[in-house]
């Protein structure tokens, strides 16, 4: 998977964004979240299991465990 499609089902976004977080707790890429429908680019990552973990301000919402082959 090159592209990851991560869709939040809120009215409004807020100050909401992610992080990208690989198996030994290194941080590889965050951005903010500007609209219900955010396409992440996955391309530059090699192959291994991720951290997907967003973020509405301080406050963790989610996080997601993502498996790239």
């Amino acid at each position: 998977v090159d592209w990851l499609t991560l869709t939040i089902d809120a009215p409004t976004t807020g100050q909401m964004s992610y992080t990208i977080i690989s198996s030994n707790g290194r941080t590889l890429a965050n951005a903010d979240i500007s609209s219900n429908q955010t396409a992440i680019d996955m391309s530059q990552l090699s192959p291994a299991i991720y951290m997907l973990k967003v973020t509405n301000g301080n406050t963790a919402v989610r996080t997601f465990k993502i498996v790239k082959k």
